[in-house]
């Protein structure tokens, strides 16, 4: 991750982020559909655990290829995609490395699975940005050579 802010979360806590994130025109959640599938929502009924969010605004996502196959955007997030090469935690879709408009949302109450109820464990966001770098630019306009730029789009 290239930034990171920690949190420190109770129950109340999370659904008043949750509720304010639902209400947000400009986030939108990432939701697995099986097996490396995933789709994009507007609202979530629960935000605890992992969930990654996509703002919208901030550019298209990326579908990663392997080699030859190339890397391209993902058509329409809300009708949903399977990855093409996953990350390392498979819980969450990855962007790779250096994704602008991808947040990863980590929401961990007391008790969280099996966890003591007297003690909080470290939540927060995390984002990746420009990491490595590579610029959210396209080439023509300033940016790396990666053949991915990042700009605005707009979805249903």
């Amino acid at each position: 991750m290239a930034g990171w802010i920690g949190l420190y979360v109770d129950e109340p806590d999370i659904e008043l982020l949750r509720e304010h994130l639902n209400d947000d025109p400009e986030i939108a959640f990432i939701l697995p559909e099986g097996q490396g599938r995933w789709r994009a929502a507007w609202r979530i009924d629960d935000a605890q655990g992992q969930t990654m969010l996509w703002h919208v605004p901030g550019g298209p996502l990326p579908l990663l290829g392997h080699g030859a196959e190339g890397d391209t955007f993902i058509e329409d997030p809300f009708v949903g995609w399977t990855e093409r090469r996953a990350g390392r935690d498979r819980t969450v879709p990855y962007f790779g490395p250096s994704c602008p408009s991808a947040l990863l949302l980590s929401l961990f109450p007391p008790g969280w699975r099996g966890m003591p109820r007297d003690s909080i464990p470290v939540s927060g966001l995390g984002w990746y940005g420009r990491m490595t770098g590579v610029s959210p630019l396209p080439p023509a306009a300033g940016g790396g050579a990666s053949g991915i730029g990042y700009g605005a789009a707009r979805y249903g």
